[in-house]
């Protein structure tokens, strides 16, 4: 899928457009995860990579002599090149973020526990996908704690719509209960849950490959005389406590199911942008499901797009500020 005016470079006479080709995967390979939603899976994710808040773009499919046709709701994917083209006033821009990981391991490793403590008490000691119940199991991290308080609130208020109260990274809204055999699938970005209802109804999409899961983590064993159901594709109709307060915003999921997406499907062209940073996942990020001292330096998949939207916005907050100010110091003198 090449993205339109999808990194900012100056455009020529003879190009005006300029693309950079974000996901590759053969049909076969994607129809694993795109499913009914065939088409409009690709679009959805296009939107939550290039315009998360406004979804002002169309998908196109290449056409004959060079053209593209804008597809149709649902069309079935088909191995081609995909468009996803933005009004031609909007630009994104991809930017070069420091890194900086300077949180303290104290505070860090109080407010895990504490955070730990209240999403247990919150999902009844219960995983979320096999409904197993322990006193054991870790809190999953949707968004990893090396994210910080404010990139985590500009995260839920971008792919959530939120506009409550300042909350941080540590919020029991950012966790859920898994057991301890899908909480690393989870961390890694191998195992992401897909928001299909109007509310806490997901699908859960194994992207690991080579080997199927059960429910369970697990594979059966052979002889076993109850198999359990496939990991993948299984049906999570909502949440171990249906309306609390601090349950995890769609929003949230879909940030992180964007993150699985892009970890297995992520072209080589876009990782070795020069104006962006894109890091490798660990195969294990051990600091986001146990709560220990220290933070891993190991960055998510949209990283770089996610410190880039957070500093734009608050360079325009500040712009805004400054106006207001010399309109304020002229209307005085």
């Amino acid at each position: 899928m090449d993205v339109a005016a999808a990194v900012t470079t100056i455009p020529t006479a003879a190009d005006p457009t300029q693309y950079i080709p974000l996901l590759q995967g053969a049909a076969v390979d994607i129809d694993r995860f795109s499913g009914a939603e065939q088409s409009d899976w690709l679009l959805s994710l296009a939107h939550d990579i290039c315009d998360p808040v406004h979804s002002r773009g169309v998908l196109c499919v290449e056409a004959p002599n060079h053209t593209w046709r804008q597809i149709t709701v649902s069309e079935p994917l088909i191995d081609q090149t995909y468009l996803y083209e933005l009004p031609p006033t909007v630009v994104i821009g991809l930017s070069k973020i420091s890194l900086r990981h300077n949180k303290s391991a104290t505070s860090t490793t109080g407010a895990a526990a504490t955070m730990r403590t209240a999403v247990l008490r919150r999902d009844d000691y219960t995983c979320w996908i096999s409904r197993t119940r322990a006193t054991t199991f870790p809190n999953s991290h949707i968004c990893p704690k090396r994210m910080e308080d404010a990139q985590a609130l500009y995260i839920l208020q971008t792919f959530c719509g939120y506009q409550g109260p300042n909350v941080g990274v540590f919020h029991p809204m950012f966790g859920i209960v898994l057991s301890l055999s899908l909480d690393p699938l989870f961390d890694t970005y191998q195992l992401g849950l897909r928001n299909i209802g109007p509310s806490h109804q997901y699908r859960a999409h194994l992207f690991r490959t080579g080997e199927e899961f059960n429910i369970m983590g697990s594979s059966d064993p052979p002889g076993f005389p109850f198999p359990m159901p496939p990991l993948h594709n299984y049906i999570v109709n909502q949440p171990p406590t249906p309306g609390h307060a601090d349950n995890p915003l769609p929003g949230l999921f879909r940030w992180h199911y964007l993150q699985c997406v892009l970890r297995r499907f992520a072209t080589e062209t876009y990782r070795r942008q020069s104006n962006i940073s894109y890091h490798e996942i660990p195969l294990r990020m051990e600091d986001d499901s146990d709560d220990d001292t220290g933070d891993d330096d190991g960055d998510w998949p949209s990283a770089s797009w996610d410190r880039a939207r957070l500093a734009a916005s608050e360079a325009e907050v500040e712009k805004q500020r400054q106006s207001a100010v010399i309109a304020w110091r002229t209307e005085v003198h």
